[in-house]
């Protein structure tokens, strides 16, 4: 019997509902305040409130989350379409990534963009094995996996700092910091992702990452991509990197919604019934059994008595036969004795 989780409920319509507005609010605010050439928005209020649904519906979820007294204890699935499909998506998107920083490191005029760039295109490659492994290797634990998983957090670490020293948008920008948050809490995201294919699952960590990284991610990825095809205009570092960021929306979005279909790592009900009727059929053969085995050591004991009074008694005739053959050799002497002096 299957033994669903069923974590999130009614609670994950609301969430969807609360970040819809502040998806919208962020599209609005772009399209209408954002200034392209200094990276910030001349209106201050709807970009704020924007924010402030996206920190709350956060907030909330971590309250959610922490508040589940039970522990969570899953099995892990990498054999569904919920891990496909993702994993194929964040594949493409990080091949386009790859080729943009070989051409980074063979045409860049900067060198420390060339300088990080190698290791970048190296590590895309690198995270897009380890994402085909995450389809073709579907057993619960590999070792393998896991460790070119490593490829991709410190793609993710690495390109962070990237887009810190990258120079298109000041340090500062609103822009720049969500996507540096996207990529920081998307890289924690995966190292708890790794954990499942080493058998130490952390699920409650695994889902509080896995929220942020997501809420921030399609926060940041669908309103750059809506002001693209509407504006032309390209928010982010490049086209490139809004489309990775939707795909890791997508991955970690697929991967929270799988984990609420899991089956639960302990015994389901029925099991448990079944092993209560086999230990209470056990205990009621158990004192018949006992009760056999002791009429059986008495049996052998009584027997082994008897033998050992028929062995005395045989030897109390050897005895009292012995005994009676001496006499009768002492009178035979003693009348061949009187015989011969008369």
């Amino acid at each position: 019997m299957r033994n669903k989780t069923r974590l999130f409920g009614i609670y994950l319509p609301f969430f969807i509902l609360i970040l819809l507005g502040a998806i919208t609010l962020r599209t609005i605010a772009l399209i209408r305040y954002f200034n392209y050439d200094y990276h910030y928005f001349s209106a201050k209020v709807i970009p704020t409130i924007a924010d402030a649904l996206v920190l709350f519906v956060i907030f909330f979820f971590l309250i959610y989350i922490i508040g589940i007294k039970k522990k969570i204890n899953l099995i892990p699935s990498f054999s569904s379409p919920a891990n496909y499909i993702p994993s194929a998506t964040l594949s493409a998107a990080l091949v386009f990534i790859a080729i943009d920083f070989a051409r980074s490191f063979l045409y860049s005029t900067s060198a420390l963009i060339r300088f990080l760039s190698l290791p970048l295109a190296i590590l895309a490659v690198l995270s897009i094995a380890y994402l085909v492994m995450n389809t073709v290797f579907v057993r619960t634990v590999s070792a393998r996996r896991a460790t070119f998983g490593l490829a991709i957090i410190i793609f993710l670490a690495l390109y962070l700092s990237y887009l810190y020293f990258d120079s298109k948008a000041p340090i500062s920008s609103p822009i720049k910091t969500v996507d540096q948050l996207v990529y920081a809490f998307g890289a924690v995201f995966f190292l708890y992702e790794i954990r499942l294919s080493l058998g130490r699952e952390k699920w409650k960590a695994y889902l509080i990452f896995g929220f942020i990284a997501a809420a921030l991610a399609v926060y940041s990825a669908v309103p750059a991509l809506i002001v693209y095809f509407v504006n032309g205009e390209v928010v982010a570092n490049s086209i490139h990197e809004t489309i990775l960021t939707l795909a890791i929306f997508i991955f970690i979005a697929s991967k929270l919604i799988l984990v609420d279909k899991l089956t639960d790592a302990g015994e389901s009900p029925f099991i448990t019934k079944l092993k209560k009727a086999a230990a209470d059929r056990e205990e009621e053969l158990n004192p018949k059994a006992n009760t056999e085995a002791t009429e059986k050591i008495d049996k052998e004991e009584s027997e082994s008595d008897d033998l050992n009074q028929i062995s005395i008694l045989d030897t109390k005739r050897e005895n009292e036969s012995s005994a009676l053959f001496e006499e009768n050799q002492r009178v035979e002497i003693q009348t061949d004795s009187e015989d011969s002096i008369q």
